[in-house]
Parts: structure tokens; C-alpha cells; sequence
């Protein structure tokens, strides 16, 4: 959260739940109260919104305080955004700028030049600053939540496959400057290699995209609804105004494209052990961030920017010097 936060606000205007151990146990309990209940609002809006009104909710009453405070507290981020740049404060560093927020706002106001031609009036018009909360509220959640279970699923993996372990460092280590913690003048360095460059490591992209597949963040249905005209889906004639839906979790385990599909084996994205056809048939059917109009706008941002950069820093610098230390820390209790 504090990664995303930093981005969308600025690292002054962010979060800080490492920090703040009490307030972030706080907002763990608000966002855990609301699973389970998220299917009311967002499937059927119109009868769950008529109980409220009749006093027959559907959800609990805790859930709908849970989701108001967690509004109010994205609401004050976007609030400091606004008043920053009103004042024109800030540091004048690249990090402390609010970058998605401010893109954000600037393209509702050139939205809402365009009067009745706009096809999001009238909100550019009556609610500019509303409009971009309630758009930068999915941001966070949904960036904070899917990355963080990927990193998860992939520090798991990895942990359980040292020889993984070892290729990956290698390829990290080739790197220029190539990110160990090297100490240079009595100083820990924290240089850094040209983001670009992870791009263009196979095995690294190979661990990540093998993680997504087999344990995607999101895997279950992704609802579209057919055109007034109809269409078709492979065999089938559908008719227009008809829900339709893909599970990532299905596509990921089709045997045809995927040979043992609950394996995790990273190879199998490689050049090096699959042919040109059999590479652009996985790709085709990868869907870890759906695809079309409605595909997760921030797929690029999560594979370079928070799985890529931290998977890289997670086994080069941190996770050997850990494994070290244990080692070390065995060896000595051995000896006494």
C-alpha cells in the first residue's frame, strides 16, 4: 500500500503503514470486515441499496462503517493532493509528486471542456475531484491486495526451489550496477540498475509470469456483457444483452497449452525449452489481467514497477544476506 500510495500521491502524500503499526492493524480489520459482502453491492446495487432504505439490509451494518471509513480515508489522501497543489508546495523532487492523481484530474478537466459532447457528463462537470477518488479508491485497493498476494505466492515458490534461487541471482548479478549491498566507503550503497534492464531477463520474467498463471490474484469470473448486435464465442452464436464470463484460473490449466498444469515449472517459459508456437499460444491464453477495454489498467505498473522490482531486491539483496546469517547462526551453536 505504501509502494502504490507513494505513486498515485506522492511519497509526502502517501501512506505509511510500515510505520504505523496501529493504524495499519486498524485498516487490515475494516478491509478484512468487508469480505464476503462485496457480491450485494456489486451484483445486485439496486436491491441492496432498496433494503437499506427499508430497513432490511442485506449487508451487516459494521460492513457498510467499514467501507464508509475506508472512503473518508481515500477521500483525505485525494483531499492533501488538492490542497498541495493549490499551495504549489512540496519538495520539487520527482517522488514527492502526486503523478497519477494529478493526470488523473487533469484529464477529467479536459473532459468536462467538452460540455454535452463529454461521454462522462456530468460528472467532469459537478463531481471533477469525487469523480477521481472513486476511481483512485480501486487503485489502492486493488494494487495494494493483488500484488501483494502475488509476491507472496512467488517468495513461497522460490523459497521451496534453491536451484531457482541461484539462476535468478545470477541473472541479477549480471546487472550493471547489479544490486548486491555492496559497502563502499564505510556507506551501503543503494545504487540501483536502469529499470529497462529487468525487462530483458528471461528467467526473472519466467518466475513472475509462471506465479501469476498458476496462482493468479484474480482468478475467478471476469463478467462482460455481449453487444446488442451479438456474437460469438468459439462454436457459439450469443445473443446480444447476454453475460458472459472467463476464468483465468480455467484458461491457466488447460492441458492443451499448459502441460501439467499444477506443476510451477518456470522452463516452460523459456525460448530455451519451447518452441516459437507453443510460447505464443501460452501468452495468447495468460490472463492473470484479462484483456480488451476492461483489463487491469495497472498491469504494467504491477509486472515492472512492484513484482519485477521487488522480486529483484527480495532474492539479490535481502534473502541471501538472511540465509547467511542463519547459516551463520547454526554454525555457531554447532560449534559451542
Amino acid at each position: 500500500m505504501d509502494f502504490i500510495a507513494a505513486y498515485i500521491f506522492g511519497r509526502c502524500g502517501g501512506t505509511d503503514f510500515l510505520g504505523d503499526k496501529a493504524y495499519r492493524n486498524h485498516f487490515f480489520e475494516l478491509y478484512r470486515a468487508r469480505a464476503g459482502y462485496g457480491v450485494f453491492d456489486q451484483e445486485v446495487p439496486w436491491l441492496t441499496g432498496m433494503g437499506r432504505k427499508v430497513g432490511v439490509p442485506l449487508c451487516p451494518g459494521w460492513v457498510d462503517a467499514a467501507n464508509a471509513e475506508i472512503r473518508e480515508w481515500c477521500w483525505g489522501l485525494c483531499e492533501a493532493s488538492v490542497e498541495k497543489k493549490s499551495r504549489g508546495s512540496g519538495t520539487g523532487r520527482d517522488q514527492d509528486e502526486s503523478v497519477v492523481w494529478n493526470a488523473l484530474v487533469s484529464g477529467l478537466e479536459r473532459e468536462a471542456e467538452k460540455g454535452r459532447e463529454s461521454v462522462l457528463r456530468p460528472w467532469p462537470q459537478t463531481k471533477l475531484y469525487l469523480s477521481a477518488a472513486s476511481e483512485l479508491m480501486d487503485h489502492v485497493l486493488a494494487g495494494q491486495e493483488t500484488a501483494g498476494l502475488a509476491l507472496t505466492y512467488l517468495v513461497w515458490r522460490l523459497s521451496r526451489r534453491l536451484e531457482v534461487q541461484a539462476e535468478l541471482q545470477a541473472e541479477l548479478l549480471g546487472l550493471k550496477p547489479n544490486m548486491q549491498a555492496a559497502v563502499i566507503d564505510g556507506k551501503r550503497s543503494t545504487e540501483i540498475p536502469d529499470l529497462k534492464q529487468l525487462d530483458n531477463l528471461p528467467v526473472l520474467h519466467a518466475v513472475l509470469i509462471e506465479t501469476l498463471r498458476l496462482h493468479a490474484p484474480i482468478p475467478g469470473p471476469q463478467p462482460r456483457q455481449s453487444p446488442c448486435s451479438g456474437g460469438r464465442i468459439g462454436d457459439y452464436v450469443i445473443p446480444g444483452g447476454v453475460r458472459v464470463a472467463a476464468l483465468a484460473y480455467t484458461l491457466h490449466r488447460d492441458e492443451d497449452v499448459f502441460p501439467d498444469p499444477e506443476s510451477w515449472d518456470h522452463t516452460r517459459w523459456l525460448a530455451s525449452h519451447a518452441t516459437e508456437d507453443e510460447l505464443a499460444r501460452r501468452n495468447k491464453q495468460f490472463w492473470a489481467f484479462s484483456s480488451g477495454g476492461r483489463m487491469c489498467v495497472g498491469s504494467n505498473f504491477a509486472m515492472h514497477g512492484k513484482c519485477l522490482f521487488h522480486v529483484a531486491c527480495i532474492f539479490l539483496r535481502f534473502v541471501s544476506v538472511f540465509f547467511h546469517q542463519r547459516l551463520l547462526t547454526e554454525l555457531t551453536k554447532t560449534q559451542k
